[in-house]
C-alpha cells in the first residue's frame, strides 16, 4: 500500500505496513515526538510506521464505507474539539484536542490523487465543522480543524511505479469533478460526525457524573 500523510510520525509520501491512531486516555504528552518514538519501539513496530496521537479513547470513534463505480472509501475519524481553531487564528500554545483522520482507498493512487484526497479529505471535514458551528477556542470563529489535526489517505492499491498496471483500479485524480473526490468528502463527512456525536456524548456523560459528585451527600 501507499499512503501520504500529515501525521505526527511517518508524514509525507510512505509505504508503511502499519498506520496507528493512538489514544492517551486523555494523558497530556510534553514531548510528543519522544513518547511516540517510544511508542513504537515499546510495541516493536515497523520503523516506516504512521503514528497519530489522541487523547480521544478509541472506543470514540466514527467509521464510514462509500462506494460505486468499483471504487471503495472507508474513513475511521476520532474527534476531540477541545482545540479547535480556525485557519490563521493567531499563534498560541497547543492544548488537547485534536481530530486525526485515516482515509482507506481501494485503488492504486498517483501522486496527485493522493494529494488531491488530502486535501478534499480536509476540505470535507472544515465544511462538516462549519455546518455543525464549531467555532475556535481562541478568535471565535468558524473552526477549520484544530491545532494538531493529522490525516493520512493510504492507497490499498499497488501501482508499478506510479503507473497503472499494478493491483486494484489506478486513479491519477481526486479532486470535486471525480467520483473518488465526492466519495472521499462524503465518507469523511460521515465519520467525523459519527466521531463528533461519541465525543460530545462523552463529555455530557462527564459533565453528569461531576453534577452527581457536587450534589451527593
Amino acid at each position: 500500500m501507499r499512503a501520504v500523510s500529515w501525521a505526527m510520525r511517518g508524514g509525507g509520501f510512505a509505504s508503511p505496513h502499519v498506520i496507528v491512531n493512538h489514544s492517551t486516555d486523555g494523558l497530556w504528552i510534553d514531548d510528543i515526538e519522544d513518547y511516540v518514538n517510544g511508542f513504537v519501539r515499546a510495541h516493536r513496530l515497523p520503523q516506516d510506521a504512521v503514528v497519530m496521537v489522541t487523547t480521544v479513547p478509541q472506543g470514540f470513534r466514527g467509521t464510514a464505507e462509500r462506494s460505486a463505480g468499483g471504487i471503495a472509501v472507508r474513513v475511521h475519524a476520532t474527534v476531540g474539539l477541545g482545540n479547535a481553531l480556525a485557519a490563521g487564528d493567531p499563534v498560541t500554545p497547543p492544548r488537547v484536542g485534536t481530530i486525526n483522520t485515516i482515509v482507506l482507498i481501494d485503488a492504486a493512487l498517483g501522486d496527485a490523487a493522493c494529494l488531491e484526497s488530502v486535501a478534499i479529505a480536509t476540505e470535507a471535514k472544515a465544511g462538516f465543522l462549519a455546518s455543525r458551528g464549531v467555532r475556535s477556542v481562541v478568535s471565535g470563529r468558524i473552526a477549520t480543524g484544530t491545532g494538531t489535526d493529522c490525516t493520512a489517505v493510504v492507497a490499498l492499491g499497488n501501482p508499478v511505479d506510479g503507473r497503472a498496471g499494478g493491483e486494484g483500479e489506478f486513479l491519477s485524480y481526486a479532486g470535486k469533478h471525480t467520483l473518488l473526490g465526492m466519495l472521499v468528502a462524503d465518507a469523511v463527512a460521515g465519520a467525523v460526525d459519527g466521531a463528533m456525536a461519541d465525543s460530545l456524548a462523552r463529555r455530557a456523560a462527564v459533565r453528569g457524573k461531576d453534577i452527581m459528585r457536587t450534589h451527593s451527600f
